[in-house]
């Protein structure tokens, strides 16, 4: 159980940091391609609070991941379509900053 909070803790970081920097390159001259600088600068802020704001989130959650994974392994009782429906819920939760 500790490992795979630890792996999640270390995902989450990794992902964090990916995404802020792609957004960083983007508010810049991707390609060499020249864009709209307040436009750039507005939205590119925007996506950044956005990813922190999944960042807070994250930390305050945190400490109910280890009941979540219990409650995951738990599920099992009820057949592999339940658990892997409140893996594919979880999953989009866990994703949601990304796609809104």
């Amino acid at each position: 159980s500790r490992d795979v909070l630890f792996a999640l803790d270390h995902a989450s970081q990794l992902h964090t940091r990916m995404l802020l920097q792609a957004v960083r390159w983007i508010m810049g001259v991707p390609a060499g391609l020249k864009l709209n600088d307040s436009l750039d600068y507005c939205l590119g802020n925007l996506c950044i609070l956005g990813v922190q704001c999944y960042q807070v989130v994250y930390v305050i959650c945190r400490p109910l991941f280890p009941w979540i994974l219990l409650s995951l392994s738990v599920s099992g009782i009820f057949g592999a379509t339940i658990m892997i429906a409140i893996i594919s819920d979880l999953l989009s939760l866990a994703t949601m900053h990304i796609y809104t």
